[in-house]
C-alpha cells in the first residue's frame, strides 16, 4: 500500500535506502528487525548499508541480499568520513538516510551523501544535519529504538512482527558432514569462542563445566585465536570429545548451526547469531544491566552470570533467575534445554 510520506515522497518512490549501523559488532544483531522490517515495508527498493570495520560477517546470515560498505577504522573521524563517503562511488542518489547510531559523525555521513531525506534520532548537535528528526529514546534499547525510528518515519506499526530464519541446507566438507550423517547421529553441542582472552579469564568455569560432562560431542568453533584457545582445551583432560573447527567460512557455520542441538558462548555477537538464526544458546557473561532482548527473534538467549570464577544466576528464555551453586546445576538446565 503507498503511503505518502511528505516532502512530495511516497514510499513507492522510494528507490535507495542507505543506513548507517552502530559501531560495536555486538549490536548488529539488534539492529536486525529494524532490517527486516525495512524490507518488507519497501520491497522495491535496494537497501545499502555502512558498517565499521569488523562488523560485515553478520550480513552473511541475513535470509536475503543488501549492499554492505565497511568503513576502515582510519576514517572514522569527520575528515576520514568526508572522504569516505566522496569515494564511494557504488552510493549515490540516496532517497532515505538511517542513522542508528546515533552520533553527530553518522548525521554527517547523510549530509555527505546528500540524501533527499536524513532521519534519525536527536543528539546534541546532529539535529542539524538531519531534515526528520525525533526526540531522543534514551531508555529504550537500541532494538526497540531503531524499530520505533522506521515506525515513526513509516507511520506503520510492527507489533506483529516476528523474525523466523529459514536454515541453511548447503553441505560443507565431506569430513564435517560426516560427524552427522551416521544412522543415530551424536548430539553435538556447537561452543563458540571467539575472543581469547575471555576464555583465558574463565579458563577455571570451562574447566569446570566440560568436566561435568561425560562421553559429550562437542565441536568448538573459533574464528581467530585457534592454536591459543585449542591448547587451552587440550590442556583440560576432558572426558568429551572435542572437535575442533576454526576460520571464517560462514557457509559452515550455518551448516553447523541447522545441525547442533544447542550453542554455548562467551560472547554477545555469537549469541545474536544463535538467537536470530533460530538455536537454543547459552551464554556465559559477567553481569551487566545492559543485554539486548531480542523480542522480535523466535528463539531468545538463555544467560548464565559469573564473577569469572564462579556462575551465580541463570536466566532462561522467559527471564526467569535460578541461583546456581555448581555448574552441574547448569548442565542439568542444558541437558533439559538442548534435549541431549
Amino acid at each position: 500500500m503507498e503511503r505518502t510520506l511528505g516532502l512530495n515522497m511516497t514510499t513507492n518512490e522510494i528507490q535507495k535506502v542507505l543506513v548507517k549501523f552502530p559501531r560495536k559488532k555486538e549490536e548488529i544483531f539488534e539492529c536486525f528487525p529494524f532490517l527486516i522490517a525495512l524490507s518488507e515495508s519497501l520491497p522495491k527498493a535496494e537497501i545499502n548499508i555502512v558498517v565499521e570495520e569488523g562488523c560485515m560477517p553478520a550480513f552473511s546470515f541475513l535470509p536475503f541480499k543488501v549492499r554492505v560498505f565497511q568503513r576502515p577504522k582510519l576514517k572514522a573521524n569527520l575528515p576520514g568520513t568526508h572522504q569516505f563517503c566522496a569515494n564511494l562511488i557504488d552510493v549515490f542518489n540516496i532517497d532515505v538516510y538511517f542513522d542508528l547510531e546515533g552520533s553527530f559523525n553518522s548525521a554527517f555521513m547523510g549530509f555527505n551523501f546528500r540524501a533527499k531525506e536524513r532521519v534519525g534520532y536527536e543528539e546534541g548537535w546532529n539535529k542539524y544535519l538531519l531534515n526528520r528528526k525525533y526526540p531522543a529514546m534514551p531508555s529504550l534499547n537500541l532494538e526497540s529504538r531503531s524499530l520505533l525510528l522506521l515506525e515513526k518515519f513509516l507511520n506503520q506499526q510492527y507489533n506483529d512482527l516476528k523474525i523466523y530464519v529459514r536454515k541453511d541446507s548447503s553441505k560443507p566438507e565431506e569430513k564435517l558432514e560426516a560427524l552427522f550423517s551416521a544412522p543415530e547421529a551424536p548430539k553435538f553441542i556447537l561452543v563458540m569462542l571467539n575472543d581469547f582472552h575471555s576464555v583465558v579469564k574463565e579458563v577455571e568455569i570451562w574447566k569446570q563445566f566440560f568436566d561435568c560432562f561425560e562421553n559429550q560431542n562437542f565441536i568448538v568453533y573459533a574464528e581467530s585465536n585457534q592454536n591459543a584457545i585449542s591448547e587451552i582445551l587440550h590442556k583440560m583432560d576432558t572426558k568429551n570429545k572435542l572437535y575442533m573447527h576454526y576460520g571464517e567460512d560462514y557457509q559452515v557455520l550455518k551448516y553447523l548451526l541447522s545441525k547442533v542441538s544447542g550453542v554455548v558462548t562467551n560472547n554477545l555477537w555469537a549469541e545474536g547469531l544463535s538467537s536470530f538464526y533460530g538455536v537454543d544458546v547459552v551464554s556465559l557473561l559477567e553481569k551487566s544491566d545492559n543485554y539486548p532482548s531480542y523480542q522480535y527473534f523466535r528463539y531468545k538467549p538463555n544467560r548464565v552470570f559469573h564473577d569469572k570464577k564462579k556462575l551465580e544466576i541463570f536466566r532462561n528464555a522467559l527471564g526467569e533467575d535460578k541461583n546456581l551453586a555448581e555448574v552441574n546445576q547448569l548442565v542439568d538446565e542444558m541437558h533439559l534445554l538442548f534435549k541431549l
